[in-house]
C-alpha cells in the first residue's frame, strides 16, 4: 500500500492484528496516542517505509515486528518511547541499525553508541553458542562493543602498578644471565613489558625475581596472563576480530 500524504492514528485503539506491512507513507506515520491492546496479537511494521515516525504516548502490549522498517525523521516527543518499542520488538539488526545512524547523523554519538550497544546485547541473547556467548560477554563488559574502550584504562593501570611494587627493586631482583649484571632495572618498564605481550621491552628477558621470592615468581605469569587477556579484548573490539 503506497499513501502519498500522511498516515494519521492518532489515539485510534486496536485489539486485534494490526498489519502495515510493507507500507509507504510519503509524510508522516503518525501513531501518537495509538493503543495496541491485544498481548496475544501482532503488530506489523515491517517493510514500512516512511518520511517521519510519530510515536508519542503510543502503547503497544501486542508483540511487535519492524523489521525493515525504514524512516528520515522521528519526533523528538516520541524518540524515547520508539526506543522503547524496538527494544521490545522481534530482533532485527537493521532496525538498530537506522535508529543508530539517526542519532549519528545529528551528532548524537553518545545516543548512537548506546543504541550500538543494546543491539549487541540482543544478538548476545540469541547466541547459541557457549564460546560466541562468552566472547560476546567480554566485549560488552570489557570495552562496550569497542564503543567505551577506556574502561581498560584503571584495570591496566592497576595491573602495572601492582607490578611495579611486586618488582619494585633491583634488590630483589637477580639477572637471567651473568652477563646481564651490570645492566639498568626500571621496575616501571619491567611490569610494562610484562604487561604488553607484543612490545618487547627486553627487561623481562634480563631480569627475573630471586628465587627467595616465591610469591613475586608465581605472581609473574598471573601478571602476564592478565596483561595478555586485557589487551586481547582491546585489539578484538578494535579490529573487529570478535563479532
Amino acid at each position: 500500500m503506497v499513501i502519498n500524504g500522511h498516515a494519521f492514528l492518532r489515539g485510534t485503539v486496536f485489539n486485534n492484528h494490526v498489519n502495515f506491512w510493507s507500507t509507504t507513507v510519503g509524510g508522516w506515520l503518525d501513531a501518537s496516542g495509538a493503543q495496541f491492546n491485544n498481548e496475544r496479537s501482532w503488530v506489523y511494521f515491517n517493510d514500512v517505509k516512511a518520511d517521519v515516525l510519530g510515536f508519542e504516548n503510543t502503547v503497544i502490549r501486542s508483540r511487535i515486528d519492524v523489521s525493515g522498517l525504514k524512516f528520515r525523521e522521528v519526533s523528538a516527543e516520541g524518540l524515547t518511547n520508539f526506543r522503547q518499542i524496538t527494544g521490545r520488538a522481534i530482533y532485527d539488526a537493521g532496525a538498530y541499525a537506522q535508529l543508530e545512524d539517526y542519532y549519528r547523523r545529528r551528532g548524537n554519538t553518545d545516543q548512537a553508541d548506546e543504541i550500538y550497544i543494546a543491539q549487541r546485547q540482543r544478538e548476545r541473547s540469541n547466541l547459541s553458542m557457549p564460546q560466541r556467548w562468552l566472547d560476546a560477554l567480554v566485549l560488552d563488559l570489557g570495552v562496550g562493543y569497542g564503543r567505551h574502550t577506556w574502561r581498560l584504562i584503571i584495570p591496566s593501570l592497576i595491573l602495572i602498578g601492582i607490578g611495579c611494587w611486586v618488582f619494585r627493586s633491583r634488590d630483589l631482583m637477580e639477572p637471567q644471565k651473568p652477563e646481564y649484571e651490570s645492566r639498568h632495572f626500571s621496575r616501571f618498564l619491567y611490569s610494562l613489558g610484562l604487561f604488553l605481550p607484543i612490545v618487547d621491552l627486553q627487561a623481562p628477558s634480563v631480569w627475573t625475581p630471586r628465587q627467595d621470592r616465591p610469591a613475586a615468581r608465581r605472581y609473574l605469569p598471573v601478571h602476564v596472563i592478565a596483561g595478555w587477556i586485557l589487551v586481547t579484548i582491546l585489539v578484538s573490539a578494535l579490529t573487529g576480530i570478535l563479532k
